[in-house]
């Protein structure tokens, strides 16, 4: 709901909350989640997310007619379904496999269906391991959610190689600079140290850690030296397998890991605990 983001910052105003965002209007998660939260029932051990988890009580569910109709019957009666806007981003080899970028609702009327069909059959087909897009946000809210001073930036994406299978949702590619970029340079929605404030110092200090995000002596050397005018996003839904760009160094622990825009091959970095 437009709006909603306003609404809801209001509420929280006077309370110790920090949170995070990405800046797009889409989210990224499992076809599963487009269920009634009973047929998710009794799966053990927790699935993982990003569409790699089988679900074997699911799957018994859908070999049973009855618990398959009530499951259909429940997805035809959600009007948050919204197949227009649900895109199979990544599924292993099988029946759909030539599906992903579509929606839903372009698959349902490939093959004459209705889109509850399409999300059984699809799920059946690929052991329910299966990762969408779904576009489902304002830009009104997106923005309103940035310009706040408590909002950190993150992915909530994950390493991805210079190409590969499927359709990713750009953030896993784009997010820093896309806000650097977008969001700071050309939009002025955040002054450019503000944003870069956002992504380092801010989700540092609400994990109590005072040698990360900041320079000065005696810190943690993660730098990254950027071309203000340059840096931009390049991925998109459509196209999701492109790399920003103006990046040009980064140090991590004081290492080069990336010089000159190419990788180095250096890994200093570690797991750090909060």
């Amino acid at each position: 709901m437009v709006g909603a983001a306003l609404e809801l910052l209001d509420r929280v105003d006077d309370v110790d909350l920090g949170w995070d965002a990405y800046p797009y209007t889409a989210t990224s998660t499992t076809l599963t989640t487009r269920l009634p939260t009973w047929a998710l029932a009794d799966e053990t051990p927790p699935a993982p997310a990003r569409g790699r988890a089988r679900r074997p009580a699911l799957l018994a569910r859908l070999a049973d007619p009855a618990e398959r109709a009530r499951i259909a019957d429940a997805l035809r009666a959600d009007v948050l379904l919204s197949p227009d806007t649900v895109v199979i981003a990544s599924l292993p080899p099988g029946r759909y496999a030539d599906c992903r970028g579509l929606s839903l609702a372009e698959i349902a009327r490939r093959d004459g269906m209705d889109a509850a069909e399409i999300v059984l059959r699809i799920l059946e087909s690929h052991q329910a391991a299966v990762s969408v897009v779904n576009h489902a946000m304002s830009e009104d809210d997106v923005t309103t959610v940035l310009e706040h001073p408590r909002t950190a930036v993150a992915s909530d994406g994950w390493i991805m190689d210079a190409t590969g299978p499927g359709h990713p949702h750009p953030r896993n590619f784009g997010t820093f600079p896309r806000v650097l970029g977008h969001y700071a340079r050309d939009r002025g929605v955040l002054t450019l140290p503000e944003a870069i404030r956002r992504m380092t110092s801010l989700p540092a200090s609400r994990l109590g850690w005072s040698d990360r995000g900041v320079i000065r002596p005696g810190a943690v050397a993660d730098l990254v030296v950027l071309d203000a005018a340059q840096v931009a996003d390049k991925s998109t839904y459509d196209d999701p397998w492109q790399l920003s760009v103006g990046v040009r160094h980064v140090l991590l622990a004081g290492q080069p890991a990336f010089t000159n825009g190419t990788p180095t091959g250096r890994r200093a970095g570690r797991v750090v605990g909060s």
